[in-house]
């Protein structure tokens, strides 16, 4: 009997030292999981709940790695593999993401510390209070497993749901980075002020409140201009070829004199050699009223409506989101290749 327990102990630990040595550099077997079948979350005021991937998982394990190698996201998306080891954000398949897109639910955040990602719902964006959600499992391979789970959201407070989003885009669709957004309205509680990339979401819920909105970008004035530049608004001065669209007259008046001028090459010649880093009477940014119909679109200044950026609308919770929207223009960028 002590002889076949022996014998036993040895042959298990001869296994257990084998699995330990075993070269998992070409495996390409899934691990397997087993998320939770139901689970829960009550939402804070703002109506966001954050969750992490390895609270779903009720059992994981795979046939290399150990069990505490193993990752966990949403979705199958992947952290980036050369940060692996830091917190990043991420979204699909080991792409960068911003922390904006995480605070909107369109990213994830990896926590290495968990080994697990981190990711943002909002409870407004659903119809109900209960949604399915894909939990990832991944070993060291990359190889993955997956399940869903049954979420629901739990509103204790009964939060009211309601967004506001500021949408600011350049003349070709790009999101506008780390632009401002300064909300008034006759209640005590304004002015708000929020600060985001592409767009910005506020949650106000007061039906039949009117607010006004003002978006601004100060930073960056360089940003786009270039010896190109200097051609077109030279070329437009001598009348070689003339400007016509009036966002690039817009863009070109950087001296803010409702004309293009030497005055305006002079200074944009400053700003690409460096001997200034701000317009003298311009921010760097311009953000007008997306549907604004200029009546002469080759004199933009004939009708200066566009100048007034601040834009008001009466909050209806009943009819869905409210959307304010701009075009965003980079001063002295005339041919649009600024990066927003």
């Amino acid at each position: 009997m002590k002889k076949l327990t022996f014998t036993f102990c040895l042959a298990l630990i001869l296994h257990l030292s084998s699995r330990a040595q075993l070269d998992c550099s070409g495996d390409t077997l899934a691990p397997s999981l087993t998320a939770v079948n139901l689970s829960s979350a009550i939402v804070d005021s703002n109506n966001w709940i954050r969750l992490f991937a390895i609270d779903f998982s009720l059992q994981a394990s795979d046939n290399c790695s150990p069990e505490n190698k193993l990752i966990f996201t949403f979705d199958s998306a992947l952290p980036v593999a050369s940060k692996i080891n830091e917190e990043h954000y991420f979204k699909g398949k080991g792409k960068i993401a911003s922390a904006h897109e995480f605070q909107v639910g369109k990213a994830q955040l990896w926590k290495p510390q968990y080994r697990s990602s981190e990711f943002t719902v909002n409870g407004c964006f659903y119809d109900n209070s209960s949604k399915k959600i894909a939990i990832s499992c991944w070993d060291e391979n990359f190889n993955e497993a997956n399940d869903t789970t049954n979420f629901t959201f739990i509103d204790l407070a009964n939060f009211p749901c309601h967004h506001v989003n500021f949408h600011a885009t350049t003349r070709s669709g790009q999101g506008l980075s780390q632009f401002e957004v300064k909300v008034e309205a006759s209640t005590p509680e304004f002015p708000l002020f929020y600060t985001g990339d592409h767009v910005l979401c506020a949650n106000l819920a007061k039906d039949g409140l009117e607010i006004c909105a003002t978006a601004s970008k100060t930073t960056e004035a360089s940003n786009g201009i270039g010896v190109n530049d200097l051609l077109l608004l030279r070329n437009h001065i001598l009348g070689i070829k003339k400007i016509t669209d009036p966002y690039k007259l817009i863009a070109g008046d950087v001296n803010n004199d409702k004309k293009l001028t030497a005055t305006d090459l002079t200074e944009l010649k400053r700003m690409l050699y460096g001997f200034q880093s701000n317009f003298t009477k311009r921010h760097s940014w311009l953000l007008i009223p997306k549907d604004f119909v200029f009546a002469s679109p080759e004199n933009p200044w004939a009708d200066l409506g566009w100048q007034n950026n601040t834009l008001c609308q009466t909050i209806h919770i009943a009819e869905g989101d409210n959307n304010f929207y701009f075009i965003a223009i980079k001063i002295g960028d005339i041919d649009f290749s600024a990066k927003p």
